[in-house]
């Protein structure tokens, strides 16, 4: 509970709402633990005498996972059945890291 008062909620009702279903979903327990929670839910401002880069290990882990699946997706031709192979997840799980990190394919340009 703690986990959620301290978020800023920025999507209000929506962002809760999506939370607490994926936290349902992951969650094979009886109680919801923050790990079921998104990571943008988990994040907490840095503290003064915390890491040197200012980032939480939080956000350095989804950056590069961010960059991982960028240059894959990139390398792939944007074809996520062989990015996903190349990355040792499923198709689903891609479509679902990308939508959470707010990946797109670019549009090309005429």
């Amino acid at each position: 509970m703690e986990v959620l008062r301290r978020h800023s909620w920025p999507g209000n009702v929506r962002e809760l709402q999506n939370a607490i279903e994926r936290a349902v979903i992951i969650c094979n327990e009886e109680t919801i633990q923050p790990a079921h929670l998104p990571p943008a839910v988990l994040r907490v401002s840095p503290q003064p005498g915390g890491d040197k880069t200012g980032q939480s290990l939080i956000d350095a882990v989804e950056q590069m996972e961010r960059s991982m699946i960028l240059s894959t997706l990139e390398r792939c031709g944007w074809t996520k059945a062989h990015a996903a192979r190349a990355l040792g997840i499923t198709e689903r799980i891609l479509s679902y890291k990308m939508q959470n990190l707010g990946i797109e394919r670019p549009r090309l340009e005429n």
